[in-house]
């Protein structure tokens, strides 16, 4: 009877706890499980539009996986796959594609947590496109636009070649990993991880200003570097730990600025 009474007690204090935490849970063993564990249903559509005075592509979505690449046709193509646990579920996923004389807009929003959505875009080259995770997505860019806009709350962005002009990527949770092929006197990369690490690649020449920040980790930079001129009022071990937590200086000859901040380290290599 002793054992008896125990698992009882076990059994009534775990129910006790799951039903404080999460009361519309407790009895849906399911829903404690990966979003990616449990969403087979799935959806697929395929779209394009074509282009004609359109020089914007603006994506929100509440969370999920983006992809952006790049060609020379004039139209923009979007292929969604929605994922989830039910049929119902995937029909509460709503997309909503809005077109304007100056932009196409794609909103998509996910009212249910155990919910997915997988987006590609492929669009021309010349447009600026702006992509906003609102909670849990990557982005991955294989070919950058000629403005790219990039952002998500809890999430890698990668981006494999950037040959654009303007790339600016922020994600509050999560790395930057940029591959910059091409950087010429009208480009600009801004890039902040508040809580992740940056890594950014560059052409063995490069000629740009560079202002880079960190909080916890190192900032390494593997180019010709001439910092701005420093006065300390005294100068000792302190002093050498701030200058590699903060670097303002030219590479090379200078140029177009390169505005890197993140709580780790700071990578910038010449290997691109």
């Amino acid at each position: 009877m002793l054992h008896r009474k125990t698992y009882l007690h076990f059994c009534l204090l775990f129910m006790t706890v799951n039903n404080y935490y999460h009361p519309l849970n407790a009895l849906d063993p399911l829903a404690w499980l990966p979003t990616s564990w449990v969403a087979h249903q799935r959806e697929q559509t395929s779209l394009t539009y074509p282009l004609a005075q359109q020089q914007c592509i603006n994506v929100t979505i509440d969370h999920g996986l983006v992809s952006l690449d790049t060609w020379n046709q004039p139209n923009a193509a979007f292929h969604i796959t929605k994922k989830g646990r039910t049929s119902e579920s995937i029909k509460n996923i709503h997309v909503r594609i809005t077109e304007t004389i100056d932009s196409i807009d794609i909103t998509i929003e996910q009212p249910e947590d155990q919910t997915s959505v997988e987006l590609i875009l492929i669009v021309p080259a010349h447009l600026k496109v702006t992509i906003a995770c609102q909670q849990v997505g990557d982005i991955t860019v294989t070919n950058a636009p000629l403005h790219s806009k990039l952002s998500t709350q809890e999430g890698s962005i990668t981006v494999e070649n950037n040959q654009g002009e303007t790339i600016d990527c922020y994600t509050e949770h999560g790395d930057i990993s940029i591959v910059c092929s091409l950087f010429s006197e009208k480009s600009l990369i801004l890039a902040r991880a508040p809580h992740g690490s940056i890594t950014l690649h560059t052409p063995q020449t490069l000629n740009a200003e560079l202002d880079a920040k960190t909080v916890k980790g190192s900032i390494t930079v593997m180019h010709p570097l001439a910092l701005e001129k420093i006065t300390f009022p005294h100068f000792d071990k302190h002093q050498v730990a701030k200058l590699n937590k903060k670097i303002q200086g030219i590479i090379g000859s200078g140029g177009p600025l390169i505005s890197l901040t993140a709580r780790n380290d700071i990578i910038i290599a010449s290997d691109a």
